[in-house]
């Protein structure tokens, strides 16, 4: 793995870039949902339970999402201010990991708050995995050279920065 800081701030960026356009996403499908909303009659109406609540409901969930993934936003910003190279010898959050899984080298990017997504930079695919994850809870606290038993599976961590 190429031990170079760039990869990492282009790992968040894809990161950040990725959210922003989930964000618009949920923002029309609120968007759309309000619309239909506003189109049905209400329940005090009609006899029925109606689309206009079903739509609302929709919208509120859309809602939920949008504002969760402002969180996760705020977060990989911050996180970005505060990107280092890991001179440590172990792994911690934010650490680029590579792990040998069955004769394949796989690698991986460990933030915190983020749901799982994966990149391709320079020809390596970058799978960023969120620290709370039983894959990252399994490699964290680990040094270069270490075997993971994980799902049955053996990982050996090759290098890390």
């Amino acid at each position: 793995m190429k031990k170079d800081i760039q990869i990492k701030y282009k790992l968040i960026d894809l990161l950040i870039l990725d959210l922003e356009k989930q964000l618009d996403a949920y923002e029309n499908e609120m968007k759309k949902a309000q619309e239909e909303a506003n189109y049905h009659k209400g329940a005090m109406a009609s006899r029925y339970d109606t689309f206009k609540e079903e739509a609302q409901m929709l919208k509120d969930g859309f809602a939920r999402q949008y504002q969760k993934s402002l969180e996760i936003l705020a977060s990989l910003n911050q996180f970005k201010k505060n990107i280092t190279i890991n001179n440590k010898d172990i792994v911690t959050v934010g650490s680029l990991v590579s792990v040998l899984e069955d004769e394949t080298e796989k690698e991986y990017y460990i933030l915190p708050d983020i749901t799982y997504t994966s990149f391709e930079i320079e020809n390596i695919k970058f799978e960023c995995i969120s620290s709370h994850t039983p894959l990252a809870k399994a490699l964290l606290g680990k040094e270069i050279d270490d075997e993971v038993i994980f799902n049955n599976r053996y990982l050996e961590i090759l290098d890390l920065f």
